[in-house]
């Protein structure tokens, strides 16, 4: 998939509201979800953009960060900060689990763990701190899935 500003990705303009950026979120993920086209594996990637583009997007920390980056490097923003930043940077903090767990729930799709295993393969991992109430989760991007070998 070409390079695309964030943005665009999620098909918005710079002024959009976190309401906006959420909305076109879920119309993305419900189109290019990978349990409805199983028969295209070429949207696999473009969900992985749409992903990364919300999880900056919907950040407001983040966002700030990204558009600093698009006014120094114009069209090469997502790639100067995909670069700056790792994978688990880029989602640490992202509610993209609820909304594929939602709908999971409501139309049957596989869930956000066994998408994400399907997209990064060993390199994502899943923990989750049982003692704590309620129950916390988090997710790391490890090269080689090291977290196998803790």
């Amino acid at each position: 998939m070409m390079d695309k500003d964030y943005y665009q990705i999620l098909g918005l303009d710079n002024g959009a509201t976190q309401e906006q950026i959420k909305e076109a979120y879920r119309k993305l993920a419900f189109k290019y979800h990978p349990d409805k086209n199983r028969e295209n594996p070429g949207t696999a990637e473009k969900m992985k953009r749409i992903n990364e583009a919300y999880a900056v997007l919907s950040n407001r920390t983040k966002r700030r960060e990204y558009d600093a980056f698009q006014h120094n490097f114009g069209s090469a923003a997502s790639q100067r900060y995909r670069e700056s930043h790792s994978e688990e940077d880029i989602f640490s903090g992202s509610d993209i689990n609820q909304i594929l767990e939602e709908m999971s729930r409501r139309f049957g799709f596989r869930n956000f763990e066994e998408i994400f295993r399907d997209f990064y393969g060993p390199r994502y991992q899943t923990f989750v701190f049982k003692r704590s109430v309620p129950p916390n989760r988090g997710t790391v991007f490890s090269p080689g899935g090291l977290l196998n070998n803790l």
